[in-house]
């Protein structure tokens, strides 16, 4: 399928701007919400902060111990590597 270059980029940016509009809705809608959190996020930045990074490396950990559970699970053995990048 192929698509002219015209209506690659009207699309492009149909989607685009309904990208943004979602982003500018949603802060419409929840200005008083976002400014609470802002204003509780200040009185607790550093705690804030902190838990993030923690829930981040907990995440970081996890895909890392996934990983490495996949390649022993399907690690190939040397042999195979060989054939299959002849």
């Amino acid at each position: 399928m192929r698509i002219g270059w015209p209506r690659f980029i009207s699309l492009s940016t149909l989607a685009a701007m309904l990208w943004v509009g979602a982003g500018l809705l949603a802060g419409a809608l929840f200005k008083t919400q976002i400014a609470l959190l802002l204003i509780h996020l200040d009185r607790i930045g550093s705690i804030a902060f902190l838990g993030a990074l923690v829930l981040l490396s907990l995440y970081v950990g996890f895909k890392w111990w996934e990983r490495s559970r996949f390649y022993k699970c399907c690690a190939w053995p040397e042999s195979a590597w060989r054939s299959f990048m002849r």
